[in-house]
């Protein structure tokens, strides 16, 4: 099992693809746990 798991969504401006990794998250649009708060930051 894991230890721990950490959902990376954005990393500055960095681009990472990955068998392990993939910054920018390829679902990061479709999910309302990131969508809303960044929604918020950006009023």
């Amino acid at each position: 099992p894991r230890t721990l798991d950490i959902d990376i969504i954005f990393f500055a401006h960095k681009k990472i693809n990955t068998k392990q990794l993939t910054i920018p998250h390829k679902n990061w649009s479709q999910r309302e746990s990131v969508v809303i708060p960044l929604s918020r930051m950006y009023k």
